[in-house]
């Protein structure tokens, strides 16, 4: 995975540049991520659960999510805008369950947009989560 800023939402997750998902543009009322002074800041680790199918046959995945986060932190909406297919659920169970630092303009707190790009992968070592 490539990482687009430089601070971590979690261990392999980083919000990623509008330009990878085309034509998406942020809903009226929520600023894009990219433009605010400080970026909505995860709270909690966030730790998908592996899906069980993909895990038994070692095989990897990746969502982009586009994440909206209210002025106070809250997750008002989530919506998987590119998946591979059985791993969407995870992405977005994970992401469900945390809160977010909001995102400051002009020292004040905003609703703001962002695109979180999970990657999953199997290595010899890996210790996974499964629930």
């Amino acid at each position: 995975m490539r990482e687009i800023f430089a601070d971590q939402i979690g261990l392999d997750q980083a919000p990623l540049a509008q330009a990878v998902v085309p034509g998406t543009v942020a809903p009226a009322g929520y600023l894009d991520a990219v433009l605010v002074e400080r970026r909505p800041r995860a709270r909690q680790e966030l730790v998908p659960v592996y899906p069980q199918e993909a895990f038994a046959r070692r095989a990897g995945g990746r969502v982009v999510v586009e994440v909206l986060i209210g002025a106070n932190g809250c997750i008002d909406a989530l919506r998987a805008l590119d998946a591979t297919p059985g791993f969407a659920d995870s992405a977005l169970g994970a992401l469900g369950t945390i809160t977010f630092d909001p995102a400051l303009l002009e020292g004040h707190p905003v609703a703001a947009r962002m695109l979180v790009e999970l990657v999953y992968a199997v290595a010899d070592s890996t210790v996974i989560r499964m629930d």
